[in-house]
């Protein structure tokens, strides 16, 4: 089961094409296994999800001024996904300003992520409450 688990997590980190599809199940998982006293386990997990975040916006490319229009869009769409599951491993490691600033750009540059905008909502909301507790 551990291994088949492993699989599935090194499956998905390999797929860029869909890098957010599963990266909330991921840090859900990772926020598990730090509950159940494997924080090692758990800081795997978040580790791999900002370096395959890292690794999609490296392979990214530059930009390509002849490309068929629209496909500019669909690189912006997947950039903004690679800084959401990043953001998600930085959250998962404690790293909220980190989180915030990898947020702050997945949302800029893919505005229809909604996950990114309500995290982002969710740190706001939490730097907030955090500022106004005696």
């Amino acid at each position: 089961f551990r291994k088949s688990i492993a699989d599935a997590d090194d499956a998905y980190l390999s797929k860029k094409p869909a890098l957010s599809n599963m990266a909330t199940i991921l840090f859900y998982k990772g926020l598990s296994f730090r509950e159940l006293g494997k924080a090692d386990q758990a800081e795997k997990i978040f580790a791999r999800m900002v370096e395959a975040g890292r690794q999609a916006l490296t392979e990214g490319g530059s930009v390509n001024y002849y490309a068929k229009f629209g496909h500019k869009a669909s690189r912006q769409a997947r950039m903004g996904r690679a800084h959401y599951v990043a953001a998600l491993g930085w959250l998962g490691r404690n790293r909220k300003s980190r989180a915030r600033e990898e947020l702050e750009k997945a949302v800029a540059l893919a505005p229809g992520l909604l996950d990114a905008h309500h995290r982002l909502g969710e740190l706001t909301a939490a730097r907030g409450s955090s500022n106004s507790a005696p």
